[in-house]
């Protein structure tokens, strides 16, 4: 709050997404509205978000989704030649669009400089860490946070890949692009007598798309995706077993906003990768606190709090899972747009309640 007034909010989004249209709903039924500043606006000019902010706004920025124009946008500022979409899930030049993202949120933060009236919910420090997965893996790390395994030195190749495994003695690994969301870009390798991986990917004619199904590959199949994943920048750790519930793998997302966790969804699935729309299901939280002792959910739940204050952001989605019978924890991933989970009821208020009255505290 402002001299008495109530600070304006700002959000950077893709127009007519749902994850906007949710935001702006939830605005609407808690009787307050913000005005909206495209992805693409910005991606083609940094600078227009300044020019857009009234007087003392607060900036929410959300995810800037799977626009073609936007991501040829954000191609270009890093010298990429544009190039055509070739329908749903087309992997193009994933380091590079990432790139272009983060040299176009620098700008667009040295433009705001000049506006010591406006802030931002998110840092943009934050943003560019919470993105790779291999910051945010050496960060919780170095703060004694438990992580997995992760194999730090350069890899190019599967056979590359399966030796470094075996040196340091693991027998399953996740290989994700470090900028990748939503196992778009990841494989998860067995190392066995006949190496195997299970992957949304597939490949036509050279050129890589992403399905929402997930299937086993292996050979010269494997050898392709594998080393195209290592070429745009990896983060290679082990894959831990899991805690089951009711019969299932499942991990969580711990929605962490303003450096609380506010409430918890259980991903469940019959494979290791639990991701939703590739066929996980919510499992049942209460049935999962009756099922693990309150002392391993102390820990999990403060661990993944510490984890989110790490990076200066209203909202961190933190994904932890447990070990076999709830011997242990290890945090997984964080997502800087980790609260997209529309209708979701926590502590009695939907995830979108929860950062709307978080950016109350703000000044909204």
């Amino acid at each position: 709050m402002i001299n008495g007034a109530r600070r304006p909010l700002v959000l950077v989004g893709q127009a007519g997404s749902k994850r906007i249209e949710h935001f702006q709903e939830a605005l609407r039924l808690s009787g307050r509205s913000a005005s909206l500043v495209s992805w693409r606006d910005v991606a083609e000019r940094p600078e227009a978000l300044a020019e857009a902010c009234p007087p003392d706004a607060l900036i929410r920025l959300d995810a800037a989704g799977s626009d073609h124009d936007t991501d040829m946008l954000f191609l270009q500022r890093v010298g990429g030649a544009p190039m055509p979409s070739r329908g749903r899930g087309h992997l193009m030049q994933p380091r590079l669009i990432h790139k272009g993202f983060i040299a176009t949120l620098r700008v667009m933060e040295d433009a705001l400089q000049a506006r010591s009236d406006v802030a931002l919910t998110t840092t943009v420090s934050s943003l560019e860490a919470l993105f790779d997965k291999r910051i945010t893996s050496c960060t919780w790390q170095a703060m004694g946070l438990p992580v997995p395994r992760a194999l730090r030195a350069p890899l190019r190749t599967l056979d590359e890949l399966l030796g470094a495994m075996r040196d340091a003695d693991m027998k399953q690994a996740y290989v994700k692009v470090s900028s990748g969301s939503s196992a778009a870009l990841l494989a998860l390798v067995s190392a066995g007598e006949v190496p195997h991986a299970m992957t949304t990917m597939e490949e036509d004619d050279g050129v890589y798309f992403s399905s929402r199904r997930v299937r086993r590959i292996g050979g010269v199949a494997l050898e392709r995706v594998i080393a195209f994943l290592l070429a745009e920048g990896a983060q290679v750790e082990e894959s831990l077993p899991k805690a089951r519930l009711a019969n299932r793998n499942f991990d969580l997302r711990i929605v962490v906003v303003d450096g609380c966790a506010k409430g918890v969804v259980v991903r469940s699935s019959t494979i290791p990768i639990t991701n939703l729309h590739l066929g996980g299901s919510r499992g049942d939280v209460e049935a999962l606190r009756a099922l693990c002792p309150k002392d391993a959910w102390a820990r999990a739940m403060s661990d993944a709090e510490r984890a989110a204050r790490a990076f200066p952001a209203l909202v961190v989605g933190v994904d932890l899972l447990f070990t076999p019978r709830f011997q242990g924890h290890a945090l997984l991933e964080g997502n800087a747009f980790g609260d997209f989970f529309p209708g979701y009821v926590m502590d009695a208020r939907t995830v979108h309640e929860h950062v709307i009255d978080a950016l109350e505290v703000r000044g909204f």
